[in-house]
């Protein structure tokens, strides 16, 4: 049994470092398309482990996700460069100015122009991103206005995500293991882990709602809700 985990485990563990020594994934796209069909062939193998209760350990489980995220923390963000435009509306805010005022391109923001703006996505266009995602781009650039640590603030929202489903199962007497099905789906994976992507954030707020509605807490409910949107 526990044979079994580790070589599943280990599996992803070694298509991750495979995807990580890939560097530029949008110049390595049919081998890291590869790569990610074998991962969640792998996953798939172990999600019916764990639908048809194989008696792994929760611990193990998320031993394993935590590893996995790990992994590709370090590397830099190349399928997408949406996690620049955060950092760079938290900068904005710490100088004391509206986001959505102006795009980066624009002549009153001339003088935070550097590396970072170069990298920006369509910088003719003000922030698109919603206020609560704005509060928390700004208290990440005042500890940190690095990609790293943006990365990292994602990661431990979808490890958040991660425990509450863990509440969420037992509170529905349900097998914990099952948590599995998202914690080594390799999707959130490479998004959150890989290029920083904000979504944990209304994701998890999204299952505090659920999870505050099991506990008839209907007014934490509704502010959960509320958030995620």
């Amino acid at each position: 049994m526990m044979i079994r985990f580790a070589v599943l485990a280990l599996g992803i563990e070694a298509v991750l470092v495979f995807v990580l020594s890939l560097g530029d994934l949008k110049l390595q796209m049919p081998r890291f398309w590869a790569a990610l069909l074998l991962a969640f062939c792998i996953y798939l193998v172990a999600s019916r482990q764990v639908w048809i209760g194989v008696r792994w350990k929760v611990g193990w489980i998320l031993l394993a996700a935590l590893l996995f995220r790990l992994t590709l923390l370090p590397s830099e963000p190349s399928l997408s460069d949406d996690i620049h435009r955060y950092i760079w509306d938290g900068r904005v805010q710490l100088e004391g100015i509206n986001p959505y005022l102006y795009p980066p391109d624009s002549d009153q923001l001339l003088v935070l122009r550097d590396e970072l703006w170069e990298k920006i996505n369509h910088r003719e266009i003000s922030t698109i991103y919603p206020p609560l995602s704005q509060i928390l781009f700004r208290l990440t650039c005042a500890v940190s206005p690095t990609v790293f640590f943006t990365k990292a603030v994602m990661v431990s929202l979808d490890c958040a995500i991660v425990l509450l489903l863990i509440g969420i199962l037992q509170n529905r007497n349900e097998d914990p293991r099952r948590v599995l099905l998202y914690a080594w789906n390799p999707l959130p994976i490479v998004e959150v882990a890989g290029s920083g992507h904000i979504d944990p954030l209304g994701v998890l707020l999204l299952l505090l709602a659920l999870y505050f509605l099991m506990q008839q807490r209907r007014a934490a409910a509704a502010w959960a809700l509320a958030g995620a949107f």
